[in-house]
Formats: structure tokens, C-alpha cells, sequence
């Protein structure tokens, strides 16, 4: 693993992540084009380079709870970006798309074009649920940026879970935020794509370099039978907490999973997918690992399901079915001191992990191998 300190690794990218995207990978920006007018032109278009696939794992700004992450996929022609969730509205995510779209342009000579909200830099959204801390910051903002063009948006199906005010249906992010989302995205780019991926069904799609594969829950965990197996394991006697807590876990359990591979090599996100069980083999997790098969799954770089927090039972599955035995393989824990809940458990099954609260962490894959480059 190619590391260095946090202190070298700024003023390698000089802004920040921006220029790590395509730094050092053999990209060359093309000739200056005509100044856009009335057309909107693609800063993705204006790179080309090596065939190589580079994941970002945003660092959070915020005490609390958020998810955000990018993945470029760069070839001879061209560059495709395609982000997972968008955090919280605390800005890190916008903040790190417009600097990379100003490092596109200075670097391919079109430093004066930054302010021209002709040149868009063209984004996929890859939403794993619509719990807030995963998509507040794409309607709070992002979607309607002006430097930003939303192309698709990819995104699970709404759960069935009961309405009739069983469970505190406020809890269930399916009723607000996800009519909110795709709403701002039909307001303010009504061409893009939009794709639900049906329960129990996956999605496999070529990249510039590799591919991508969406996987659905393997059931509506909403569903009256799955539901009820859901309380009775998570909130056998509080009924309390039943009503209040169960829609947030249907939601979480119901995430849709992305798998990313590039020159054999792999990063698998899992969104907030549930795992509070030790004794137990068929929660959520347990289930879409059965499902869809290790061999499907297991991958070289995991994001650690539920951010980490007081998810310690899910260790012990990641190390079985989730991630494979690379010399790099690691989790990826997402903050609320994770390192010292989830983290302790990797270490008890042997799996090295980082936690984005110590700073962002970039991996590169090519043909040729697999990095981490900051």
C-alpha cells in the first residue's frame, strides 16, 4: 500500500480530493474547445486517460451520521462520475464536485470558463436508501447546482410497510424524502434517468473501465410476514420502540447494495443494511448474503454496514461472506466512533479497516493493480 502523510497528501492535491481523481493516472486534458454559449458542455469530456476506476470516501464534517462517496471511471474518451448518497447538508459533497470540476477546467486550459455554468460536470446518483443523512444534501442543493448536471439516479423501491399509523410512519423515509428527492430532480433535470430496482432483482451495468451491479434487498422487509419477524427479533417487548423505530429499520434493511469492480478488483457499499445479531443468521445482511451468493458479493474494499455504530455482529459476516483475502482488503467505517465499536471487532477477525474520521481515503484500480493513493 503506497502511504502517505495527511499533511503531503494536501499539498499533493493542492485544493484537496480534486486533483487526486486523475493526478498521476496519465490523463491528458483535450485542446480548449469553443467557449459553450447556449449548449451545456461536459467537463467529464474534457479528460482523457489510462483505463482506471478511483473510489472516494468523503471525510465527514459533522459530528453526526453521513454518508457520501464518489467514484470516476476514466478511459481514452472521457470520464464518468457516479456518486453514492450525498451526506448530510453540511456541503463536503458539493464542495468536492465543484473542485473538481475547476481542476478539470484549469487543468484542461479552461480556467477562465469556471464561473460559465455552461460547462457542467455530469453526475450519476447511486442512492442506497432516503434515510436523511444519505440524500439531504442532494435536495438541499446539489441536484439544483448550477455547475452540476444530474444524467440518472438509481434507487431501491418503497417499502409496504404499513401506513395506518401501526409504526410512526415520521420514521419511515420513504413517505418524506424520497418523494422530496425525486421531485427536486423532475424539477430541475426532468431528462435524467431514473431507475427503481425492484426487490430481489439486480442491475448490471458496463462502465468505461469495469462495471457496476446493483443489487435489491431481497425482499420488502415492510411486507406484513418479514415485518413481523423483523419486531420480534430487533423490539421483542418494547412496544415503544416498535412503533417509533421499527420504519427506520425497514428502511435501512431494504438498502440497495453496489458493487464496482475494475481490472479484477472490487469495492462493495451496503448502504445502512442491519446486522444486530451475534447468535443470528438471518437478519437482513444474513439474507442478502444467501440470496445473492458470496461469490457475487465479496469484494476487496467494504463499506462496513449501519456506519459502524454498535454494529459489532456484522464483523464477523464481512470476514466470512463479504471480503476477500487481497493484501489490501479493508473495511471502511463512516464515523460515531466506529473505530472503537466496529473496529475492535475487525481486529478480533483479522480484517484491517480505516475510519473517514481520520480524513478522506482514495483508492485507485486498474488493470495493473489496486492502490490506495490518500
Amino acid at each position: 500500500m503506497k502511504e502517505i502523510t495527511r499533511r503531503q497528501f494536501l499539498k499533493w492535491t493542492g485544493k484537496g480530493l480534486a486533483a487526486a481523481v486523475f493526478a498521476g493516472s496519465g490523463v491528458m486534458p483535450v485542446l480548449p474547445r469553443a467557449k459553450a454559449e447556449d449548449e451545456l458542455i461536459s467537463v467529464n469530456s474534457l479528460l482523457r486517460g489510462e483505463k482506471e476506476m478511483r473510489v472516494v470516501f468523503l471525510e465527514r464534517l459533522s459530528t453526526k451520521k453521513s454518508d457520501a462517496f464518489y467514484i470516476t471511471s476514466m478511459d481514452e474518451n472521457g470520464m464518468d462520475l457516479y456518486l453514492v448518497d450525498g451526506g448530510l447538508a453540511t456541503g463536503k459533497c458539493m464542495l468536492e464536485l465543484v473542485n473538481l470540476r475547476k481542476e478539470i477546467l484549469k487543468n484542461a486550459g479552461l480556467e477562465s470558463e469556471y464561473k460559465n455554468r455552461n460547462y457542467k460536470l455530469d453526475v450519476h446518483l447511486l442512492i442506497s436508501h432516503f434515510h436523511t443523512d444519505h440524500v439531504r444534501e442532494l435536495t438541499s442543493g446539489l441536484i439544483a447546482h448550477k455547475y452540476l448536471r444530474i444524467l440518472s439516479a438509481y434507487y431501491p423501491a418503497a417499502t409496504a410497510l404499513d401506513q395506518s399509523g401501526v409504526y410512526d410512519n415520521n420514521n419511515n423515509a420513504d413517505l418524506d424524502n424520497r418523494p422530496a428527492l425525486i421531485s427536486e430532480l423532475n424539477r430541475c433535470w426532468p431528462q435524467a434517468q431514473k431507475h427503481e430496482i425492484p426487490f430481489g432483482q439486480t442491475l448490471r451495468m458496463p462502465l468505461r473501465t469495469g462495471e457496476l451491479t446493483l443489487f435489491a434487498a431481497s425482499e420488502d422487509w415492510g411486507l406484513p410476514g418479514a415485518a413481523a419477524y423483523a419486531e420480534q427479533l430487533y423490539y421483542p417487548t418494547d412496544m415503544a420502540a416498535r412503533r417509533s423505530d421499527m420504519p427506520t429499520a425497514i428502511v435501512n434493511s431494504n438498502c440497495l447494495w453496489m458493487r464496482f469492480v475494475c481490472g479484477g478488483h472490487s469495492v462493495l457499499f451496503t448502504g445502512d443494511v442491519m446486522k444486530k445479531k451475534t447468535e443470528i443468521t438471518d437478519e437482513p445482511l444474513d439474507r442478502m448474503v444467501t440470496y445473492y451468493g458470496e461469490a457475487a458479493l465479496r469484494s476487496d474494499i467494504v463499506k462496513y454496514p449501519h456506519h459502524g455504530l454498535s454494529r459489532d455482529p456484522a464483523a464477523k459476516p464481512v470476514r466470512q461472506s463479504l471480503i476477500t483475502d487481497h493484501p489490501l482488503a479493508c473495511c471502511i467505517l463512516t464515523g460515531n466512533k466506529a473505530g472503537e465499536k466496529a473496529g475492535k471487532a475487525l481486529d478480533a477477525q483479522g480484517v484491517k479497516w480505516q475510519d473517514i474520521d481520520k480524513g478522506s481515503i482514495v483508492y485507485s484500480l486498474k488493470e495493473t493493480g489496486m492502490e490506495q493513493i490518500g
